[in-house]
Parts: C-alpha cells; sequence; structure tokens
C-alpha cells in the first residue's frame, strides 16, 4: 500500500513537471445549523417589528405634544374634566356616606315595640268551630315598647289558623304583616318608651285548611305588630302562637262533626323583628 501511494505521488509529480495534467482544488464546506438559521431570522423580524412600533409610537407622540400638550387650551379643558370627574366621585361618596350615618342615626334611635313578656299577654277566649268548619276567636293582645323612643302608628293584627300544614300558618302571618294591613300613617296608636297597652280585637274568624288526608287539626295565632319611628320608616315585629291545653301539651283535634268549643291557651312559639323600610302608604 505504501508503494502505491509513492507512485501516485510520482504521477502527480511527473504531471506537474509536465504542466499538462490539472489538479483538482479539494475544498470542504462547513454544515451549517437549520435551527440556528431559524433563529436568527426571527430574531432579525423581531427586530424590525420593534423598529416599526416604535417610529408608531414616536409618531403618535410628536402628533400628540404638538396637538394637545403644547395647546393651552386644550389642557385647561382636559383639566376642568378631570376635576368634574374626581368632584363627581367626591359627591357620589359623601352622599354615601351621608346615607350611612342617616341609617346609623335611625337605627341607634328606633323603638322596639313587642308583645309584653306577661303571661297574658294575649288573652283568648275559647275556640270555637261549627259543623261546617267555620271557626273563630275572640283575641286580645298587649304590646310593649321597649326602646328609648316612641313609636307611632301602632297597629295589632292576627290571623286565626285552623290547619293540619305549617306553611298555611307562615302565609297567614306575611298576610297579617302586608302593609295594606298595618303601618299607615292616619291609624295607629302612639305608644311611649317603656309603657305597653292593649289592642283589642272582634273576632278572628277562618276556614278549617286541611291539606293532608288523614292529619290532624292544630289551631294558631299569627300576626305582627307594625309601627313608625320619628323619621316615618316602617316596622314589623311577628309573632306566633300555638293552642295548647292546661297540661301543657298541643291541642290536636279531628275536624268536627257538629259544633265545638275548644278551651286552652295559646303559647308563641315564634317571631320576628324586622330592619325596617321606607313605607308604601
Amino acid at each position: 500500500m505504501t508503494d502505491e501511494i509513492y507512485e501516485h505521488d510520482d504521477d502527480l509529480s511527473s504531471d506537474d513537471e509536465g504542466g499538462d495534467a490539472e489538479v483538482p482544488l479539494l475544498t470542504t464546506r462547513l454544515p451549517t445549523s437549520t435551527y440556528r438559521h431559524k433563529s436568527n431570522e426571527k430574531a432579525q423580524r423581531t427586530r424590525e417589528n420593534i423598529k416599526k412600533i416604535y417610529r408608531v409610537f414616536r409618531t403618535c407622540w410628536a402628533w400628540l405634544w404638538r396637538k394637545v400638550i403644547t395647546n393651552s387650551s386644550v389642557v385647561v379643558a382636559l383639566a376642568t374634566v378631570a376635576m368634574a370627574i374626581t368632584t363627581g366621585i367626591y359627591t357620589i361618596y359623601s352622599q354615601k356616606q351621608w346615607h350611612s350615618m342617616q341609617d346609623s342615626l335611625r337605627i341607634s334611635v328606633r323603638p322596639f315595640v313587642g308583645v309584653d313578656e306577661g303571661a297574658d299577654a294575649l288573652q283568648t277566649g275559647p275556640v270555637h268551630i261549627d259543623e261546617a268548619g267555620n271557626a273563630s276567636v275572640v283575641y286580645r293582645i298587649r304590646a310593649k315598647n321597649y326602646s328609648n323612643s316612641p313609636a307611632n302608628n301602632v297597629t295589632t293584627m292576627a290571623n286565626f289558623i285552623v290547619a293540619d300544614d305549617l306553611n298555611t300558618v307562615y302565609q297567614q302571618e306575611e298576610y297579617a304583616c302586608g302593609d295594606a294591613v298595618i303601618g299607615k300613617p292616619d291609624i295607629g296608636l302612639i305608644l311611649f318608651p317603656g309603657k305597653e297597652r292593649f289592642f283589642t280585637s272582634m273576632d278572628a274568624t277562618t276556614t278549617i285548611s286541611s291539606k293532608h288526608p288523614g292529619s290532624r287539626l292544630q289551631a294558631w295565632l299569627a300576626g305582627c305588630i307594625g309601627y313608625r319611628d320619628q323619621f316615618g320608616y316602617l316596622y314589623r315585629t311577628k309573632f306566633m302562637y300555638m293552642l295548647y291545653d292546661d297540661a301543657g301539651r298541643v291541642v290536636v283535634f279531628d275536624r268536627p262533626t257538629q259544633p265545638i268549643d275548644i278551651r286552652g291557651h295559646f303559647v308563641m312559639t315564634g317571631g320576628s323583628i324586622d330592619a325596617g323600610q321606607i313605607p308604601k302608604y
């Protein structure tokens, strides 16, 4: 192999001496990374886009400087608009603060009227039911002002319910607290702080409501005390009483087939006080 290489070299040498043979030029080309090439192109495009954005921004800023900032009338107009917006925001905030202060004052001096805590706060006669399912009872409620502020337009209303369904009781309680029943400005009495008084009612009548076949009946008085404060806001105190016998048991009975009188006493089983509202009437 060595001899062949030498012989090949001799041939090349002899060709060079003769000057007729051409010697090929051997060149090696280094490979270029395709990924690096694409990255460079992307970077170049990014730089060109940034230059375009900068030129647009510089043009807009120059126009803004010439037309707006250096124009005193425009500056005054913008300042006036800014002041108007600031004043409007401050006015709205001040109004909210004022309403919040008014609500705090109203709540701090609002009256609280409810059923008296005495055992005889609710006095009733016997429950009468005839053979047609019509029921009636006479009641008298004693209300008391537990606050340090007088209550105006104090009225008391209770609905008598004989039913087998508690939802009916809640519905009748809401009806007794409706705007058409209590809290009107031309009815009701004044109840001064710490004072109490009776509100006498006529016969409260109802018809037996039986929604579940085979179930037994109970008797209820559910109603509301409505009153206003010195600012005219209307408040409601709800109450709910259930009929018990003298042994302290709930009175439960079937639908009568002939007139009957059921005796017992009503015991409070629920109630609530609302936060007040602007009355509709």
